[in-house]
């Protein structure tokens, strides 16, 4: 019975998740990546940076972001090729405030690399906000 009522929480707690990201969200989430891509190729790390969601900018300075964002660039190149693979409903906690949001994962082909990436994405009062970036490649080191 306890097992049942374990699996019957989680169930609950699933489907609210999924309820709080709407469809208007998935979009807005694939818009703000699509940006942030652009945004990288043209190498605007300031305009990335102003756009990220407050919990991001609170733990990560300008000039730190830019030096990863720069590092990135110069050893994987511009994107060539961006294939969405999926989305993943999340939830974030940051000062007490709950923020529902958007994974997002990639299959990214650069100038010299190739890669799966995750971008997080909150939803900061109506707005999809990145507070997460994640590159997966066999070139990062």
């Amino acid at each position: 019975m306890k097992i049942f009522a374990k699996l019957m929480l989680s169930l609950v707690i699933i489907i609210a998740i999924l309820g709080c990201t709407s469809e208007k969200d998935i979009e807005s989430a694939k818009l703000e990546a699509d940006n942030f891509h652009k945004l990288i190729n043209a190498g605007s790390y300031s305009e990335i940076y102003k756009n990220m969601a407050t919990g991001f900018k609170d733990n990560n300075t300008e000039a730190r972001f830019t030096q990863f964002m720069s590092s990135i660039k110069e050893k994987f190149g511009e994107y060539k090729e961006i294939k969405f693979l999926k989305w993943q409903a999340h939830t974030a906690k940051y000062l007490d405030k709950s923020y529902t949001g958007v994974v997002l994962t990639f299959d990214v082909k650069y100038d010299n690399s190739h890669g799966v990436e995750t971008i997080r994405l909150v939803n900061e009062n109506g707005v999809m906000r990145i507070s997460g970036y994640n590159i997966q490649s066999d070139d990062v080191f």
